[in-house]
């Protein structure tokens, strides 16, 4: 829920990590600017995607 609904307590729960994480991992304005785009990626449904992703790619043999 956290990843796929951006409305949701969990998501806000885990927003300001998830704004942290970004900033520090890319060249962004700063923590707002990083906000907005974790809450882009939740509502595109890019998170929930690129986590389907990781799980299908680690159970690779």
């Amino acid at each position: 829920e956290a990843i796929s609904d951006a409305n949701s307590d969990r998501f806000r729960a885990v927003l300001p990590s998830a704004a942290l994480a970004i900033s520090l991992g890319k060249q962004i304005g700063g923590l707002l600017d990083a906000s907005e785009l974790a809450e882009e990626t939740v509502r595109s449904g890019r998170a929930s995607a690129k986590l389907d992703h990781l799980i299908e790619v680690t159970r690779q043999p």
